[in-house]
């Protein structure tokens, strides 16, 4: 009986029996979708795509919502609908479909409609590849919508593209700087390797933002005085090991030197004898 409908209904022209088509060769897809070979899945997916590019907007919207959570979804179908150029139809698919791959959806927001990169960024789990492209070709919008997707994860390159491209957009800057995965040092670092054009307009934020500035600033100044102990320790250990040979006026001279270039020695480490007890010092 059903293979006889599907003869008559394959056997219509208009629109009504395309559409009639679909919902029942998806039926019988999704219904025995776990018995089918791979072959066999993929004719399903041959046969549903012909179809889609012959049913209305709404139609396909209205599969595309269907598809879009099963794990069983014909790749090619999810591809199909993913790039439809109707947001209706290709949002939901762009936002929940776990069949499409992080290549699909590299390809579909470097050549696809800001829209279409805006679905992507809803998606749970968002790749460091995927949120790179999103980050290099995303308008104000798309990249305020990634940088506050909480399960997106971010590469270096990106953090630096988003920061480099927040600077026109300070919200993103704001929305990056409240990530959990996204604490302060980063950031700082990324700020650090700021060319001279994103550096100028950092200063301009600074007026216009004075925490956001503030954050920075104080992140960055807490990373240089963390730099100056460390460098600070490796002296004070340098000069213990090599005071023994050095005279006192030598060693006098050194600490001295080392003052007017802002170094401090260690507490443990007397400006006279840096060495400590001599006797109990071992030499090179």
């Amino acid at each position: 009986m059903m293979f006889d409908r599907l003869i008559a209904l394959s056997q219509g022209k208009t629109r009504e029996k395309r559409r009639d088509l679909l919902v029942m060769i998806s039926e019988l897809f999704t219904d025995g979708a776990e018995n089918y070979t791979d072959a066999e899945t993929r004719l399903f997916g041959d046969v549903l795509c012909r179809l889609v590019d012959q049913v209305s907007v709404d139609v396909r919207a209205q599969f595309s919502e269907r598809m879009a959570p099963l794990s069983c979804t014909p790749h090619a179908v999810a591809l199909r609908l993913a790039q439809d150029e109707e947001l209706s139809v290709s949002g939901v698919m762009l936002e929940q479909s776990d069949i499409l791959t992080d290549t699909d959806l590299c390809e579909i927001a470097g050549a696809l409609s800001q829209g279409h990169l805006l679905a992507i960024t809803r998606r749970k789990g968002l790749s460091e590849t995927v949120t790179e492209v999103l980050a290099d070709r995303g308008n104000a919008e798309v990249l305020e919508g990634v940088t506050r997707n909480e399960t997106a994860r971010f590469s270096e390159f990106g953090v630096k593209r988003l920061a480099t491209r927040g600077l026109d957009h300070p919200e993103v800057l704001r929305a990056l700087s409240k990530r959990a995965d996204m604490p302060t040092e980063r950031l700082a670092r990324v700020v650090a390797a700021f060319d001279a054009e994103a550096r100028g307009k950092l200063e301009s934020l600074v007026a216009l933002s004075p925490d956001f500035a503030a954050l920075l600033v104080t992140e960055a100044a807490d990373i240089a005085r963390q730099q100056k102990l460390e460098l600070e320790r490796e002296i004070t250990t340098l000069v213990r090991r090599i005071g023994q040979r050095l005279g006192k006026d030598q060693l006098q001279f050194l600490t001295a030197r080392l003052h007017d270039l802002g170094v401090g020695l260690g507490a443990d480490a007397d400006p006279v004898d840096p060495v400590g007890d001599r006797q109990g010092a071992v030499g090179f």
